[in-house]
């Protein structure tokens, strides 16, 4: 095994036992709530006023 493949591999397995200590367990009705309207167009306004802030176009 080379010194990347290793470092990958440790990296990964790292990174796979870190996700129970800081994820949250989550019941699978809340995956599929729905998000309130006013919300979510405040939350899209955002993302399109940073998106053209940084140059982004229409078709970006």
């Amino acid at each position: 095994m080379q010194r990347r493949d290793f470092i990958k591999a440790s990296g990964l397995g790292l990174g796979a036992l870190a996700i129970p200590a800081w994820g949250r367990a989550i019941a699978a009705e809340e995956l599929v709530s729905k998000l309130d309207v006013g919300l979510k167009k405040r939350l899209a306004d955002t993302a399109m006023t940073a998106a053209r802030g940084d140059g982004a176009t229409y078709c970006d």
